[in-house]
């Protein structure tokens, strides 16, 4: 099959249309129908590349905002990476930098919000080392937007709602933005702290889910850049994934 005409014709449509940015999703997927093919890990080489390249042509864009070290602004390629945890998948990332931490947020799911948390925290350890983690989008006027919003404060992660047009809890939004709409994401991926990294922080009924994260900023007085740790403690206690039943309990 032609790779490059298969995402051409699916991209450029979607670009028609003003989309300016896509999640491509299942990705993990592909390496399991890789029997007659060159095997997994040599089919997901060809998409991943291939669907790169596409999203890469149709989905980029430049950020005045994003300044490196040497005055160039960067280019940003409008990708969220999902279901995209293998090892064939992840080591394959050349130009797209935002990968899916965790499961979906579930809004009719209640016991899902507390685990949804607890993974993405954990997920980042190692998914920050390859690329951006992502954690999902949430709704404002849920039971729970208050826990998932100060996750994202928290998380160095990109900050989106799937509100209804008109459904919003204006006030909690306003929590997590400037008065000119910028998000103030703090500096890394936020990652469990070194105290609660091995304990079981859904299920042992003591231990809290501390998330750590940095926030730096060039100090103009000192000419460089300082910043300070900051802390976000979450009870996440009382749902944990059952690996026998595959769903949580």
């Amino acid at each position: 099959a032609d790779l490059r005409t298969f995402y051409q014709r699916l991209h450029s449509p979607l670009k028609d249309a003003g989309v300016d940015g896509v999640k491509i999703d299942v990705q993990s997927g592909v390496a399991a129908v890789g029997g007659g093919s060159g095997g997994g890990p040599h089919l997901a080489k060809l998409y991943t590349e291939t669907m790169e390249n596409s999203v890469k042509q149709h989905f980029a864009s430049i950020s005045t905002a994003v300044i490196n070290q040497n005055n160039v602004d960067n280019e940003a390629i409008n990708c969220i990476n999902c279901m995209s945890h293998s090892t064939e998948n992840i080591y394959r990332y050349k130009h797209t930098s935002i990968i899916r931490a965790s499961d979906d947020f579930y809004p009719s799911r209640p016991y899902s919000h507390t685990v949804h948390l607890i993974n993405v925290a954990y997920n980042s350890l190692f998914l920050r080392e390859v690329c951006l983690p992502d954690w999902d989008m949430f709704q404002s006027l849920h039971p729970s937007a208050s826990l998932h919003a100060a996750a994202r404060a928290i998380g160095g992660c990109p900050v989106y709602v799937s509100d209804k047009p008109g459904n919003h809890d204006p006030e909690l939004l306003k929590k997590l933005v400037f008065k000119d709409g910028s998000v103030p994401r703090a500096s890394q991926s936020g990652v469990p702290t070194r105290d609660c990294l091995f304990s079981n922080v859904g299920e042992d009924g003591v231990t809290a889910l501390k998330v750590f994260n940095w926030n730096s900023y060039k100090n103009r007085d000192l000419g460089k850049v300082v910043g300070s740790g900051v802390i976000a403690a979450f009870n996440v206690q009382g749902v944990m994934w059952d690996f026998e039943r595959r769903k949580n309990h």
